[in-house]
Formats: structure tokens, C-alpha cells, sequence
């Protein structure tokens, strides 16, 4: 990730709104480079290994799901750049049930 404070962490950039449902910032999470910890064929070993494909592609394999649907911040590029510095995207769970 890119040393900016629009990208300070993770989560300012990309949010799950469901399992399968993320809200993410484009301007910036487009340009990550995914990388994954994997068994390694040493014994007891891992290894980091950078992906090839897009960062959103290697989550969606990791959940075992065939894709993760994409909310984009909306906006222009200066309205998602002025709300992302109010953590700009936010999510508010309701539940339908109670105790859900």
C-alpha cells in the first residue's frame, strides 16, 4: 500500500459489507499488490509469495468463494478523496432479525 494517509490501513481502503460484499476505495486499492503466506515444501516452513493476479481475486480464493461482489466509493475523485479522509467508507449493519 501506498505510504499515504488516505491508506493508513487496510480498512480505510477495503471493507467487508458481507461475506461476499466489499466496499472498497478505487483510486488506491487498484494499485495493491497482493501478497499471501503459504505452506512451504520445507517442513514446518512457510513463505511469502507476491500473487500475479489482483489483491481482490486472491481474497475471494482465500474465502472460497468464485468472487467477491464490489461496491466502489462513489463520487468523483474529489468527493472520494475528501470523504476518505473521514475514513470516508463506513458501513452500518441492520440486522432483520433480532440477535443476528
Amino acid at each position: 500500500m501506498p505510504k499515504l494517509r488516505a491508506a493508513m490501513c487496510l480498512d480505510t481502503i477495503f471493507t467487508f459489507a458481507d461475506r461476499d460484499c466489499v466496499l472498497l476505495y478505487p483510486d488506491i486499492f487498484y494499485d495493491i499488490a497482493a501478497f499471501s503466506y503459504r505452506p512451504s515444501r520445507k517442513s514446518g516452513g512457510i513463505e511469502l509469495r507476491k500473487e500475479e493476479r489482483p489483491f481482490i481475486d486472491v481474497v475471494a480464493e482465500a474465502l472460497v468463494l468464485k468472487k467477491l461482489r464490489v461496491v466502489e466509493t462513489g463520487g468523483n475523485a474529489y468527493v472520494r478523496e475528501r470523504t476518505q479522509w473521514d475514513s470516508g467508507a463506513n458501513l452500518v449493519a441492520v440486522s432483520l432479525m433480532p440477535g443476528t
